[in-house]
């Protein structure tokens, strides 16, 4: 995705980015619950992030056996180009549990980008790109306060990308 104005300067003040999982592994009476995640906030490193992990096993269970895996993958990309910003973001999770095994892996609540920014002057945007399903895209502007509203007017902004719960 890619956000630019069409004429005047772009300041980026803002970014927070949040990489985020939640996963249950294990079997009947011994299941285990946990969540990974990863929040970055400077505006000139550590903009190709990465959230992964992984767990398997399985074994017998009184008169039956158990079987788990899980693995997941979370990539955020945040690029300055020439006159805007160029963001990617993927989620790769995979789970399979057999017999009384059981996996579960949920990043919906994973890849989010929040970037506040100003403009010199009152301005036009131009998004591009594709977004995928699950994804929303909030564009707000500073009411001062730490309060957002929808839409324009002022020049403080904030465009939040995550996914749907």
């Amino acid at each position: 995705m890619g956000l630019g104005p069409l004429n005047a300067a772009l300041l980026v003040e803002s970014r927070q980015t949040l990489l985020q999982v939640s996963t249950q592994f294990g079997y009947a009476g011994n299941v285990s619950s946990a969540t990974s995640s990863a929040v970055y906030h400077s505006l000139v490193e550590d903009l190709q992030t990465q959230l992964s992990g992984n767990d398997s096993g399985s074994g017998a269970l009184g008169d039956t056996s158990w079987v788990a895996t899980y693995e997941f993958q979370l990539d955020q990309s945040l690029e300055y180009v020439s006159g805007g910003i160029a963001a990617s973001g993927s989620v790769s999770a995979f789970a399979f549990a057999g017999d009384q095994g059981i996996a579960s892996v949920d990043a919906l609540s994973g890849n989010q980008l929040e970037l506040g920014f100003s403009l010199a002057a009152a301005e036009a945007y131009r998004f591009s790109g594709n977004i995928q399903d699950f994804t929303s895209i909030t564009f707000e502007r500073s009411l001062g306060g730490g309060l957002w509203t929808p839409g324009g007017g002022a020049r403080d902004r904030r465009l939040r990308l995550r996914p749907e719960a």
